[in-house]
């Protein structure tokens, strides 16, 4: 009985690492804000349907780029929007220098 306490500990502690962190913020062009930062220059680099690389800019500044998978669920989030701002939660992790991403909200 207690081998099988212990494994069930192991496991309940182990699945806690699977689950995602969550992001809110702005949907941007992800392409533009790296121009953006690069040079220097204040551009609101707002994400429009005609943008193909997108990033959640949080309220701090900092910028988090999604993986090809979340490009996709971008575009899909933003299809309907009707304003230039477009707010989101993205839920996923961080794979390298991008968010691998598991959803996608649209706040209201």
């Amino acid at each position: 009985m207690k081998n099988l306490t212990k494994f069930a500990l192991l496991f309940s502690l182990a699945s806690a690492f699977c689950f995602g962190e969550t992001w809110s913020g702005r949907l941007v062009d992800s392409s533009c804000k790296a121009k953006a930062q690069a040079s220097g220059e204040k551009m609101s680099c707002a994400a429009t349907k005609a943008t193909t690389n997108f990033g959640v800019e949080l309220p701090d500044g900092k910028t988090l780029n999604l993986d090809p998978d979340g490009n996709a669920k971008a575009i899909e989030a933003i299809k309907d929007s009707k304003t230039a701002e477009v707010r989101v939660s993205v839920t996923g992790s961080i794979n390298g220098d991008a968010v691998k991403v598991e959803s996608i909200a649209v706040q209201q």
